[in-house]
């Protein structure tokens, strides 16, 4: 009788151990998801801010030349 016991404990210290792992891994998964995330959406918008200052340069350089045109022009 004892050694059946034994080995039930043992089946349900594996059980455990077994949720433990399971449970740490999902932890771990979803700290990765998240930190993950937050580093793509900080690309994304360095990204954003990028284009912006690329597309502001533009116009303003569009800009300049409206108003310089007219007079190397004319």
């Amino acid at each position: 009788m004892e050694g059946r016991g034994g080995l039930q404990s043992r089946e349900n210290g594996a059980k455990v151990w077994l949720l433990r792992f399971f449970v740490a891994l999902g932890f771990v998964t979803l700290l990765f998801y998240f930190g993950f995330s937050a580093f793509v959406s900080s690309l994304q918008l360095t990204s954003c801010d990028t284009q912006y200052s690329v597309e502001m340069e533009l116009l303003l350089d569009i800009h300049r030349g409206l108003l310089v045109s007219p007079n190397t022009n004319g």
